[in-house]
């Protein structure tokens, strides 16, 4: 009878620790830490020279605002001629954040793009400068206009896409240009 009541309360153990384990509620699952880096700020320069001197465009992207402006270079001064303030809209603004991200990637390939010119020439590339703030930090590139507006590698293609979303975002077509030497 011993036996018989030691077996039982063993069986009964064994049922209510199965029936305890199967109705408690499983662990959450480590959650990850968010990588997407925030954009905090976005500038880009572009400028070409031309027959009688270089034009210049030049955006400013930072707390949801975009200043734009463009003119022309003439003996080291800036002359504008037209700019602009626009309050992007949320949506446009996370477009260019979902731009930048894979860039931040594409870091060490910067050391691969093309000699930016320096415009103190008719046939001078031109000169495409980027530079990305975001919170994991500040990520430059500098090559020329020429490599951008006929991208051959990933990361041209890529420098294309977020120059051509800037200029697109800005209110106007800077200075009467619906693009800048082949940067749409």
């Amino acid at each position: 009878m011993r036996t018989n009541f030691l077996i039982l309360l063993v069986i009964s153990a064994c049922v209510t620790l199965t029936a305890c384990g199967s109705n408690s509620p499983t662990p959450p699952k480590p959650t990850e830490p968010n990588t997407t880096p925030e954009l905090r700020s976005l500038e880009l320069f572009l400028s070409r020279a031309h027959l009688t001197g270089t034009d210049f465009e030049q955006y400013k992207f930072d707390s949801g605002t975009l200043f734009s402006e463009c003119g022309s270079i003439k003996r080291g001064r800036f002359m504008p001629e037209d700019h602009s303030l626009t309050e992007l809209k949320e949506n446009l603004a996370s477009e260019l954040a979902a731009l930048v991200q894979p860039l931040a990637v594409e870091k060490n390939a910067a050391k691969d793009l093309a000699q930016s010119g320096d415009n103190s020439w008719l046939a001078d590339p031109g000169q495409f400068q980027l530079k990305v703030v975001t919170s994991q930090g500040e990520s430059q590139w500098k090559t020329s206009l020429d490599s951008i507006s006929s991208p051959t590698s990933a990361l041209e293609h890529k420098l294309q896409k977020l120059a051509t979303a800037l200029r697109s975002a800005a209110s106007d077509p800077h200075c009467g240009n619906k693009s800048f030497y082949g940067v749409r």
